[in-house]
């Protein structure tokens, strides 16, 4: 099988958008992993510490964000590397204490197609620059 060069998805019960995405572990082993699609998060990845140090990444430093209620917080950053259009890229992975959420500057570059409805399919697909 060749490389997945669109990333599908599917509109869970509760409204989410949910995505399988291929993560690298420490071993360069790619890991598929259930991530939701978050247009609100303008990072790359963010994980659960769990997932991180299941998949041994490494340690960058603490960085600050500003989280959804307007609060900012320190939280650890990670280096990672997804497969993402059938291309290796690196991402950085920030540690949170909730769900796997895939961000807007992953997405920056993809058309995203989605059928809104429980069941319906979410396509993210490369969109190459016009002009």
């Amino acid at each position: 099988m060749g490389p997945q060069l669109v990333i599908t998805g599917t509109v869970t019960k509760d409204l989410d958008i949910l995505v399988t995405l291929e993560v690298a572990d420490g071993n360069g082993v790619f890991v598929p992993l259930e991530i939701v699609l978050d247009t609100g998060f303008n990072g790359d990845l963010s994980l659960p510490a769990q997932v991180i140090r299941s998949l041994g990444l490494t340690y960058r430093g603490r960085i600050t964000c500003t989280l959804a209620t307007g609060e900012e917080a320190a939280l650890s950053n990670y280096d990672g590397v997804a497969l993402w259009h059938g291309q290796q890229r690196d991402v950085a992975v920030i540690e949170t204490g909730g769900e796997a959420l895939l961000g807007m500057a992953l997405l920056m570059g993809s058309r995203i197609t989605i059928d809104a409805r429980m069941g319906g399919e979410a396509l993210i697909e490369e969109n190459p620059p016009t002009g």
